[in-house]
């Protein structure tokens, strides 16, 4: 279903569809990467480049 921005500017509709759709592409493809184990487990709970990852409690 078109949006309002779809029927302001419908010169760009195919284009903001197709970009739409490759973001879902790298979505679904990283999913699939996930749900078949391609990503693996680190015993670190800590990500170094994740300051908002999970830390240690404090005392």
């Amino acid at each position: 279903m078109p949006t309002a921005e779809d029927l302001d500017d419908p010169a760009s509709f195919t284009s903001r569809r197709e970009t739409a759709a490759s973001e879902f592409e790298d979505f679904d493809a990283q999913l699939g990467k996930l749900l078949d184990g391609g990503f693996e487990a680190t015993d670190d709970p800590q990500d170094p480049e994740d300051p908002d990852g999970p830390q240690e409690p404090k005392p």
